[in-house]
């Protein structure tokens, strides 16, 4: 799957801390963390990047629309917690 950031109305040092980060997450593997797996940079002002599919992207998608019940908010939390866990 390729996305493109368009970063252009940052200041010089915010597009290059975001290039710093799209840098930073290609080398990491973890199993709440989409995997980048290359990127390509267009006159500072893009950022396409070829990312992995997230294995339920229409499920992915029907969260973005949904009111979650708690016990679906605390299993989110987790996986997002455990991401940031293995970040740091």
């Amino acid at each position: 799957m390729v996305t493109c950031i368009d970063i252009s109305s940052l200041f010089k040092e915010k597009r290059t801390k975001a290039i710093g980060i799209v840098n930073f997450l290609r080398q990491v593997e973890h199993e709440n963390i989409v995997q980048i797996y290359n990127h390509s940079i267009i006159d500072e002002r893009l950022i396409y990047v070829e990312m992995e599919m997230p294995l339920n992207l229409t499920l992915w998608k029907t969260f973005c629309k949904k009111k979650f019940t708690a016990e679906e908010i605390f299993v989110i939390i987790k996986h997002i917690t455990q991401a940031v866990e293995f970040l740091h």
